[in-house]
């Protein structure tokens, strides 16, 4: 078990632990200051308008607005709801969320790994990583408080049992056997909150994760949890008495707004007991002398591990990046936190607030009127104020103490101030809904109208996908497939994905290993603009299509069939064309020779006479010959099966006669056609008597011709290859 090292520099130079937790103090109480200054407020006023709640510090909460209208208009959260199922379209249409591609299609190793890499990426997408949502959550997350971040690792966990070992006989030796089982081996891509996550705010804007000098996540961790490893020596251990002086204040005026106004942050909740607090572990990575270092503090107080070089627990890093990705959804030139559509809205939200209190209390008022009362008179103010109809109040003087006023009634200004804060509102999101058409009625509602006023808006919604896409989907996705590369190991998932990939088939490769992961790749996410209107999405791939195929006829001879009916279908809801089209995509196999069959060989003998007779027509007769050939090839090939083959073979020859004779064919050519006939009247009363022999005896029929099937070769979890 490690203990902590109370030493500034140890004996071979390097900084100690009271150094390295110095920085670490420094890097978050700078940059936590910052925060608090310049980012804080913004978020919690999102947080609030997201959660249908006036932000903190709003007039709404004074007491002078105590008995006042507060209503909420929750235009805020039903444009970010409209902007994720936008995302959800958009993103999650067809069954192949990503693309993987080679770099150079030339290279049939590269291929390989493309297309292996592409089936493992979408297999790890599906089964080991909750990606729907994880990116619906992203997409939400950039669109209130302007970025979305997230930490890409690989989860290793594994547990050992000892087991005692046995002679040949079955007998106990005495001796032990340890025996390792796996746990847990897949990706991993967590959203980090944007409370627990600090960098510089120098950083640069196109980069602020790659380029801040420090790095510090706030992890959350139960104390029991951060006992258990200490317990199993992952961490350097530390008496209960100082790990709980480094459970400080956990509450957080962000996670409060989040969860609500009148909910409590749950981090902040304490227990009798201790192992069930909540402390807050940091990861710290911090560069010194151009490298990245990384370790792990409870809070800025407690060293937990060692540092190390960040490839060490990162080996899938390229130079200079870190296991972190923040994106956004909208570009703010030369800021490294820039707003989101929320913060965008953030006065319009307001204004369309102000306006319905306001028509609320008039229209209260009107309703309920304003009593003045005589102030020394003695009069049932209760009765006044609860106002309940068929009541009674008592008053001394009916004519003086009491009199009611009538303000004026609300006009109808006030509601088309409200439509047009309603209007600016949707114009601003770059959202098209019912509301726009209802307050905007010289469209007429028509289709071309209706086209008009939703075409300006998918595009909006479109470049904040597209966004999103280049700064988050597909930097993270391109670790992820970094760390397919580098930790991969599950022989069943990697024979499933060569399985998929069609390895044996396309590349003839029964086996996908660790080397054939290993090419270099590109991932792209499979979204366009028009990927938010089914509609306008088909008749753009259509219309592609159609001008390629008017230009380059040859180059529409190469389309892959399954990704232009996979897209089509996508667009349309359907997740997958393999429902409507099993066979699609599977290349075609040779099929397999039938036995000989004796009709089959009397048709092919017919058809070489008949080839020799075409030969030796004239040139003028050559078209009508060669007709008449196809003709009976095709009257051969589909009679032969019933009984009537007789007969058609002599109506084909009696007519063959008519057409010889009416074109004049000379007498050596007839003489040739008696022969055929001689020797096709003999062949036809063999197989007669072959048909009749095979009724006699029932033992003659027809071979059929087996149907076989295929299976790739798979690799079984033991390293056995799956037999056919």
């Amino acid at each position: 078990m490690l203990f902590m090292d109370d030493t500034n520099i140890d004996t071979e130079g390097n900084l100690g632990h009271d150094k390295w937790l110095s920085m670490a103090k420094d890097a978050y109480e700078s940059s936590t200051e910052w925060f608090d200054t310049s980012v804080r407020r913004t978020v919690e006023k999102a947080m609030a308008h997201f959660s249908n709640h006036h932000a903190p510090g709003s007039k709404y909460y004074a007491d002078s607005y105590k008995y006042r209208s507060k209503g909420f208009r929750p235009k805020t959260r039903a444009t970010i709801r409209r902007n994720e199922a936008a995302s959800a379209v958009a993103f999650f249409s067809t069954q192949d969320m990503v693309a993987v591609t080679a770099e150079s299609q030339s290279n049939k190793e590269q291929v390989l790994s493309a297309a292996v890499l592409g089936e493992l990426l979408n297999y790890r997408l599906t089964d080991s990583i909750p990606w729907f949502q994880t990116m619906i959550g992203a997409y939400q997350n950039a669109m209130n408080t302007g970025v979305v971040i997230s930490h890409q690792s690989w989860e290793f966990e594994e547990e050992s049992q000892d087991f005692p070992m046995v002679d040949e006989l079955g007998q106990p030796t005495g001796a032990m056997q340890t025996m390792r089982r796996t746990l847990s081996d897949k990706p991993r891509i967590d959203l980090v909150a944007i409370e627990n996550f600090r960098i510089s705010p120098a950083s640069d804007w196109t980069n602020p994760v790659g380029t801040s000098p420090y790095v510090v996540e706030l992890i959350p961790m139960f104390i029991g949890v951060v006992k258990e490893k200490m317990a199993a020596g992952k961490w350097l251990s530390y008496d209960s008495g100082k790990i709980q002086t480094a459970v400080t204040e956990q509450y957080d005026s962000i996670r409060a707004a989040r969860d609500g106004k009148k909910r409590l942050d749950g981090v902040d909740v304490t227990h009798a007991t201790t192992d069930f607090d909540t402390v807050f572990v940091h990861r710290n990575i911090i560069r010194k002398d151009g490298k990245d270092m990384i370790f792990y503090t409870l809070g800025t107080h407690l060293m937990l591990t060692e540092p190390k070089l960040l490839t060490e627990e990162y080996a899938h890093l390229k130079r200079g990046e870190r296991p972190y990705v923040m994106g956004t959804c909208i570009i703010e030139t030369h800021k490294m936190y820039p707003a989101g559509p929320n913060e965008l809205l953030f006065g319009l939200q307001e204004n369309a607030n102000e306006i319905a209190n306001q028509r609320q209390d008039n229209v209260a008022l009107v309703m309920n009127k304003r009593y003045f009362a005589k102030r020394t008179a003695t009069i049932d103010f209760k009765s006044l104020t609860r106002n309940v109809p068929g009541s009674v109040t008592l008053v001394d003087d009916i004519n003086s103490d009491i009199r009611w006023d009538s303000p004026p009634d609300v006009t109808s200004s006030s509601y088309q101030e409200q439509d047009r804060v309603s209007l600016d509102f949707d114009e601003l999101a770059g959202t098209f809904s019912p509301g726009t058409v209802q307050s905007n009625r010289a469209m007429n509602e028509t289709v071309g109208g209706m086209n008009m006023l939703s075409a300006d808006a998918n595009t909006l919604t479109e470049y904040q996908l597209r966004v999103f896409a280049e700064t988050w989907a597909e930097p993270v996705l391109k670790q992820t497939v970094r760390m397919e590369q580098a930790y991969e190991t599950d022989e069943l998932v990697m024979a499933i994905a060569g399985d998929r990939a069609k390895a044996l088939q396309r590349f003839g490769v029964d086996m996908v290993t660790d080397e054939m992961l290993q090419g270099t790749v590109t991932v792209n996410v499979n979204i366009g603009f028009g990927a938010t209107n089914p509609q306008k999405r088909i008749e753009k791939l259509v219309m592609g299509m159609q001008a390629i195929a008017g230009l380059s006829p040859a180059t529409m001879q190469g389309l892959d069939a399954k990704e232009a009916v996979g897209e089509i279908l996508g667009a349309l809801g359907y997740k997958s064309a393999e429902r409507f089209f099993p066979k699609l995509g599977e290349e075609q196999q040779a099929p397999q020779q039938a036995p000989p069959d004796p009709r089959i060989e009397v048709a092919r003998m017919n058809n070489e006479a008949r080839t020799q007779i075409a030969k030796g027509a004239a040139d003028s007769n050559e078209r009508v010959v060669i007709e008449n050939n196809r003709h009976r090839e095709q009257v051969a090939a589909s009679t032969f099966a019933n009984e009537e083959f007789i007969v058609g073979v002599n109506n084909e020859n009696a007519d063959q006669d008519r057409a010889l004779r009416q074109e004049e064919i000379t007498g050596k050519l007839a003489n040739e056609v008696d022969k055929l006939k001689a020797q096709l009247a003999i062949k036809t009363m063999e197989l007669q008597t072959q048909r009749e022999l095979a009724l006699r005896n029932e033992a003659t029929a027809v071979p059929q011709v087996a149907a076989t099937s295929f299976e790739p070769y798979g690799r079984a979890p033991n390293g056995q290859a799956f037999q056919q």
